[in-house]
């Protein structure tokens, strides 16, 4: 399935990275709209290819490859990201968002840096407050 998934964050950066050409950094899309962007351009999704693993400024603990991933969108917030493409020199904080006592916690988890990734060892990871 690996193979399927790498198949399809190829075709997805094509198409991103085509859609920013023609209309700027400044898109901001819901999840279902960027899927439909995906499907309308021959891009067959699968369950498991998640937008959420292709950003910028977002971590999945289980993703053992971030550095090497395709980052595409910058996380905005629950189901909105802005649209970026692969080639962009994004600069921001990696958070990673997990829940505990109901509550969803954020972890700052590392930084980019021209749009490439540094993440902190495990026990570097700190609390995050978007109010800072």
């Amino acid at each position: 399935m690996n193979a399927n998934l790498d198949r399809i964050s190829k075709q997805a950066e094509r198409v991103i990275n085509a859609f920013v050409e023609e209309n700027g950094y400044q898109v901001i899309m819901t999840t279902r709209d960027i899927r439909k962007l995906l499907t309308d351009n021959n891009v067959g999704i699968h369950s498991a290819w998640l937008i959420s693993d292709h950003c910028y400024n977002h971590y999945n603990l289980g993703l053992i490859e971030f550095e090497q991933d395709i980052h595409l969108f910058e996380y905005i917030s629950n189901g909105r990201y802005r649209i970026l493409g692969s080639q962009y020199p994004y600069n921001g904080d990696i958070l990673w968002f997990t829940k505990e006592n109901h509550h969803t916690i954020k972890y700052r988890v590392g930084v980019m840096e021209n749009g490439k990734p540094i993440l902190f060892p495990k026990n570097q990871y700190t609390r995050f407050d978007a109010t800072r």
